[in-house]
């Protein structure tokens, strides 16, 4: 049986909830994280919005990958993804 492949972040904290994170690949760059107004100063996407992003381009690729199955050629794909960002009982 062959190994799952595996991947490692690092995340280290820049200041308030501003997190630089470092990627496994060589070559990739780093990526800012912060946290909305009300937490943070928006200097980059929050967890949700990478939630939101990485479900679109997990979906988007399957399409990909399911298309020349079925002898179809994609044109350049488009995907768009929404969320609500609600707080909690706690108002966090």
């Amino acid at each position: 049986m062959s190994e799952m492949p595996s991947f490692k972040l690092e995340l280290e904290q820049q200041s308030d909830y501003e997190f630089r994170v470092k990627f496994d690949w060589p070559g990739v760059d780093e990526l800012l994280l912060d946290e909305p107004e009300r937490l943070g100063h928006p200097a980059g996407p929050n967890a949700a919005r990478l939630i939101g992003a990485a479900v679109a381009n997990c979906l988007s690729s399957s399409l990909l990958f399911c298309m020349p199955k079925f002898k179809q050629t994609p044109s350049t794909l488009r995907a768009e993804a929404s969320g609500e960002l609600t707080p909690n009982e706690q108002g966090a």
